[in-house]
């Protein structure tokens, strides 16, 4: 099995790990080939995971320019994601009808 280093520098297409079978499982911004060949599918830095509950190994690719933020935050200010990671959006409120 041929694998690259933890944190070292990869482009886009770079192999990762070459392997028979999934013993190592793509992650984040990793592509896998028929032969179970990772690949990297940005720039940027190679990270192993090891998870505890299942005993599975990940592999990721870190982006050299930080991780990209999904089209669905993009109108949120930088300020706010990088103060609130684990609260919801603000909410807009309208006021309530008036009774008559």
């Amino acid at each position: 099995m041929f694998s690259l280093e933890l944190m070292q520098k990869v482009i886009p297409g770079n192999i990762i790990i070459r392997q028979r079978g999934t013993r190592f499982h793509p992650g984040n911004y990793v592509g896998i080939g028929r032969d179970h060949t990772l690949f990297a599918l940005v720039p940027g830095f190679v990270r192993f995971e090891k998870k505890r509950r299942n005993g599975r190994k990940w592999v990721h690719v870190d982006p050299a320019d930080g991780p990209r933020i999904h089209p669905i935050y993009q109108h949120l200010s930088p300020e706010f994601l990088l103060t609130n990671k684990t609260s919801a959006p603000p909410t807009i409120t309208t006021p309530a009808a008036a009774e008559p």
